[in-house]
């Protein structure tokens, strides 16, 4: 064999060797397994369920819409909100709330505490932190347990009789797994809310009072990949928007000294987003709110309800209860 036929064979062998002038050999990539496709279904539709209860269960900070304005003064330029019968510019909300989405049952359970930093006669700036819990029992059989936070701020202004609200939070959760007789603690999983919101007041005869609303939402999501016995689970991201218009009716009742009102409520909602349509609902739809509310003004307010989201969209469907409690120091 010639010298030159040696050297080319040489050559050609080590360009194999390292992998140049090959071409690379396709690996296949492994079919997901059936638990893990069911895992990772599970997985979105209780971050999509999280999600929807969030945005819906934002607690607001005024008590009835008419209670704003003229109440709020500033002391001395100081800058610190002094409402007139309102003991400081502390406020507290509990919230629970129990929905079923394609057969999945969620209870969440929420404490919101705000303060008021900056409060002019037209408008407050605060600070808030939220703590909920949320549990859902899969239609699979698995069961997810999150305890987390979010952090932010919230703005308030009035102009005339329209009120805007908005606000800014991030935070993230830790979720503990369980599925196929197996378990696993403390996923990670981060996620913040941007919401605004805007509303007007109008007043009835006979005390009733009519609150036009629309605003904006955005949540992002994103638990960490995790494998859950010998199942391994994908990073998931849920990516979710809704803009929502409509109108809030409140009735007044009264329970001998203590008022209260019957609260009537229907809302236009457009869901939109990279997530939409898989765990979240995309498109138009209708939400339905039925509830009670009894309040002190500027001192306590209590409320219940019941919710049915999803009018007029065949694949979302969302049933449940809201209870609140919201106290002011």
């Amino acid at each position: 064999m010639k010298l030159s036929s040696i050297l080319l064979n040489s050559i050609l062998v080590l360009f194999v060797s390292i992998g140049v002038g090959a071409p690379a050999m396709a690996q296949e990539v492994e079919p997901k397994s059936q638990q893990q496709i069911s895992q990772e279904k599970s997985t979105g539709t209780f971050l999509g369920s999280r999600i929807s209860n969030i945005l819906f269960s934002q607690s607001g900070r005024l008590t009835r819409p008419e209670d704003f304005g003229d109440d709020i003064q500033t002391t001395q330029g100081a800058g610190v909100a002094d409402l007139e019968g309102y003991s400081g510019p502390i406020w507290v909300s509990l919230s629970a709330r129990r929905s079923t989405l394609r057969g999945d049952d969620m209870d969440l359970d929420i404490v919101t505490v705000g303060g008021d930093v900056i409060s002019a006669p037209d408008g407050i700036f605060g600070v808030m932190f939220q703590g909920d819990v949320s549990t859902q029992d899969a239609s699979d059989g698995g069961s997810f347990d999150a305890t987390g936070y979010m952090a932010g701020f919230y703005g308030i202004s009035q102009l005339g009789s329209v009120t805007f609200d908005l606000r800014l939070s991030a935070g993230e959760t830790s979720n503990d797994i369980s599925n196929f007789g197996a378990q696993v603690d403390d996923v990670k999983s981060e996620r913040w809310l941007a919401a605004f919101q805007v509303l007007s007041t109008e007043e009835l005869p006979n005390g009733v009072l009519l609150v036009p609303n629309g605003g904006f939402s955005w949540f992002e999501d994103r638990m960490e990949a995790y494998t859950i016995g010998a199942t391994p689970v994908e990073e998931e991201t849920i990516r979710y928007g809704q803009a929502n218009f409509g109108s809030r009716a409140f009735i007044p009742i009264s329970l001998g000294a203590t008022q209260g009102d019957v609260v009537l409520a229907a809302s236009t909602i457009y869901g939109f987003g990279p997530s939409a349509g898989e765990e979240v609902p995309e498109g138009v739809r209708a939400r339905l709110d039925l509830g009670v509310e009894f309040y002190n003004a500027d001192v306590w307010q209590a409320s219940a309800g019941v919710f049915f989201d999803g009018v007029g969209l065949e694949e979302y469907e969302a049933t449940g209860l809201d209870l609140g409690v919201t106290l002011w120091f």
